[in-house]
């Protein structure tokens, strides 16, 4: 295919990638086909040192990043690939290097890579071997890298038993449970109930009078019940708590007066 430098004119727009790179490819020039007037193509160098040409479309999309290179690169000869030992490998590389991946986070994402041998799959191959059926890749020290000297052959128990220690995350609560919990505490029915304020506290002594034979069951003052009414108004339970700070002190008086009576005064 004969290519040409396209004309300059009017109607011949063109987005202009001269010296942008396309992965291994660095645009150089633009160019026309002769047989092929309509699409353009650019004249690209790749990272290797050979010269090709590139449909521009195509640098776009991603679809060609190499001169073809790359795909050699990438191919494997060591006859291991789907393997379950390259499988170990290429998951090793995803967790240190692809942000996508799930355990990113707790890898990469925090500064654990791998040596820089391990980047080729027959290194890697080398130092470990293939490891036995069941066994699974493990790091000595959790917080080192993945290294011959750091990484070894265990069980999934051994595995987990050396993971770090996980951090609690703290209870979440949302506003609605939060004013949920003040509005009990504030109705006096939450495990920490909230006192009524009080204009002035005092101290009550109250003695419980027992029944005894010679104090005949009428003769016993009854014990008041409080007025006080949880969840009710503020100003009415103040007023109801003094009520029956009041209504104390006189059952207070009347049980003293009755045991007195029980002992004959000498109390």
């Amino acid at each position: 295919m004969m290519f040409v430098e396209p004309r300059p004119s009017r109607g011949n727009k063109f987005s202009d990638h001269t010296g942008e790179r396309f992965g291994r490819l660095i645009a150089v020039r633009p160019l026309k086909s002769i047989a092929r007037p309509k699409p353009m193509f650019w004249e690209c160098v790749c990272d290797c040192g050979t010269s090709t040409i590139v449909e521009a479309c195509h640098l776009r999309s991603g679809g060609t990043k190499s001169c073809g290179c790359l795909s050699r690169d990438n191919s494997t000869t060591h006859g291991y690939a789907g393997t379950r030992i390259y499988r170990v490998w290429m998951s090793m590389r995803n967790r240190c290097d692809e942000p996508s991946c799930a355990g990113y986070q707790y890898y990469g994402g925090r500064g654990i890579a791998y040596d820089v041998r391990w980047r080729k799959f027959e290194a890697f191959l080398e130092d470990m071997g293939e490891g036995a059926k069941g066994l699974q890749l493990d790091r000595i020290d959790s917080n080192g890298g993945y290294c011959k000297a750091n990484c070894r052959w265990v069980t999934s128990s051994v595995n987990l038993k050396n993971r770090r220690p996980q951090r609690r995350k703290p209870r979440a609560f949302s506003g609605f449970a939060l004013a949920a919990a003040l509005g009990l505490a504030l109705a006096g029915c939450a495990s920490l109930p909230v006192p009524p304020p009080l204009a002035e506290v005092r101290t009550v002594e109250v003695r419980v009078p027992v029944p005894v034979p010679c104090v005949s069951a009428h003769e016993v003052p009854q014990v008041p019940r409080t007025a006080f009414k949880p969840g009710g108004d503020m100003k009415q339970n103040a007023a109801a708590a003094d009520l029956d700070l009041r209504e104390l002190e006189d059952y207070a008086v009347k049980a003293d007066a009755v045991l007195r009576q029980c002992v004959g005064g000498k109390l």
